[in-house]
């Protein structure tokens, strides 16, 4: 439902309409799932070899669905995150109901199946609820080898880590802390396996990654952890409370460190159980790398984790049905209390993607063009265009440079070279405008009217006005232009000059 009627949006594009059919991201890996089975290989371009995914796992999941029609990527998506957040509330109720009693159990995974923010990420297309079954999975692995010696729980972590190294290109993280928990429970030799086990699997990775594409690492790195340390820090601390807010996972957190102040105050040995230690950590990751432009995505996977805490330290469910219905309420009301603020939901049908109506016009009026584009998912994957990615993120150059952080910090959005983009001469340019014709990301007027036209202006608002989506301004007085821009046409479409083999409709 939340597919269907809500949006996925980013920071600084609620009230626009990039986002309303999943995130611009996820068609990122769609093109990459789609060059696979076409038989470019795992390529942004074919014959041009960049690895612009973090989620290698989630785009061979993608794959299969090309056997029938690309236009049923996203619908498929869907439907596989929403088997994963279905495998992920079966198995949180299982592990609660072992651990904590059933009562708690059905607490806790009614509070995890009602939390807005699985339903909007899982509409995103992105692989969060993938990353939030593996990480569940392995933090369940996890407890009951320690409980039980299970040999056969410790192979289960083991593949577990291997799904997770291979999952994100941040997903060696998840092993680690298990890594690191099972060295304070005094388990060295299965911490030792692990880190061995981690560490071959990392290594042949990255072999193949340095064959593939020559890189050790893959280029996201490069495109998003970047700029100063401090610069990430600051706005990584920004980012948790935010979203601890949004999300209510600041209760929780209160929680966790109210446990420490009593133990501390009593003189008692302060132990960790590995929700709490994951929920620091991860924490600490998300501060150094300085957060994410998608709200709460990085938040997603401490949700439960957050719940067992508050369901193993509250008396929740100790009184009788009315104050425990009450406990319950004002937990939930913690992971609500944003929604009716948040424009992701709110839904309307039918919906207008202006990303997607600029890729198919694209690959209607100008079929063999070269482009280069600020948004580099759903433009390139509708237009099937050769596309060079202005943010850096399917670009090696771009992702190496050094990052604009003057003044401002966006995570994959501080890297880019207007005279770059400009020396590759491509036939179109596609990104943000404002009402004196600058684009973003360095493209100012003085430095592309000598070679391009701004031809077209693309309408950005929620709002599906057919025919006038996109509008030929080329001969438009600049003041009707700026009027344009003001009223919400904020995307331009730049033609090279010199472009004359192309009809424009």
């Amino acid at each position: 439902m939340q597919a269907w009627l809500g949006q996925s949006s980013m920071t600084g594009s609620a009230y626009t309409s990039w986002h309303a059919v999943g995130s611009d991201d996820a068609y990122i890996s769609y093109r990459y799932a789609y060059n696979l089975f076409h038989g470019d290989g795992l390529v942004f371009n074919p014959h041009e070899r960049v690895e612009g995914y973090s989620n290698l796992l989630y785009t061979l999941f993608i794959t299969p669905i090309f056997f029938f029609h690309a236009n049923w990527v996203y619908p498929y998506s869907v439907l596989l995150n929403s088997l994963f957040l279905a495998l992920t509330l079966y198995l949180f109720y299982g592990f609660l109901n072992q651990t904590l009693g059933q009562r708690k159990a059905l607490f806790g995974t009614a509070l995890l199946g009602l939390c807005p923010y699985l339903w909007v990420n899982a509409a995103t297309g992105l692989e969060t609820s993938l990353i939030l079954t593996i990480t569940v999975a392995a933090w369940i692995a996890l407890e009951g080898y320690l409980n039980t010696q299970d040999n056969a729980l410790f192979i289960k972590i083991l593949l577990l880590s291997l799904l997770s190294l291979l999952a994100r290109i941040d997903g060696f993280i998840l092993p680690l802390s298990m890594a690191l928990y099972l060295l304070l429970k005094n388990k060295k030799k299965s911490a030792l396996q692990l880190m061995l086990f981690l560490l071959v699997c990392a290594s042949v990775y990255t072999a193949w990654r340095l064959f593939y594409y020559q890189d050790f690492i893959g280029n996201p790195y490069y495109a998003k952890i970047s700029g100063p340390f401090l610069t990430r820090l600051n706005y990584g601390w920004f980012y948790i409370a935010k979203e601890m807010v949004r999300t209510g996972l600041w209760l929780p957190l209160l929680v966790l460190i109210a446990s420490f102040l009593q133990n501390l105050i009593k003189k008692r040995f302060i132990t960790l159980d590995f929700s709490e230690l994951f929920f620091l950590l991860w924490i600490g990751y998300l501060s150094c790398i300085g957060g994410d432009i998608y709200h709460e995505r990085f938040m997603i996977v401490l949700m439960p984790m957050g719940i067992y805490i508050l369901m193993n330290k509250l008396p929740v469910t100790d009184y009788g049905k009315p104050i425990s219905l009450l406990f319950f309420l004002a937990i939930m009301l913690t992971q609500w209390i944003i929604v009716p603020f948040d424009s992701r939901f709110k839904y309307q049908y039918p919906k207008y993607d202006c990303l997607i109506a600029t890729g198919k016009f694209l690959k209607k009026n100008y079929p063999h063009a070269y482009l280069a584009v600020d948004a580099a998912g759903k433009i390139p994957y509708f237009s099937q265009l050769i596309t060079l990615d202005m943010l850096g993120l399917n670009d090696k150059v771009i992702a190496k440079m050094p990052a604009h952080t003057a003044g401002y910090f966006c995570p994959g959005h501080i890297k880019y070279d207007a005279k770059y983009v400009l020396s590759k001469n491509p036939d179109l340019i596609v990104a943000l405008t404002d009402p004196d014709s600058n684009l973003d990301y360095g493209l100012k007027k003085n430095l592309y009217q000598q070679k391009y036209i701004l031809t077209y202006l693309v309408n950005a608002t929620r709002h599906d006005l057919g025919s006038n989506n996109i509008i030929d301004v080329t001969h438009f007085p600049s003041r009707r232009v700026k009027q344009y821009i003001a009223s919400g046409y904020i995307h331009a479409i730049l033609v090279k000059k010199s472009l004359n083999t192309y009809s424009k409709s």
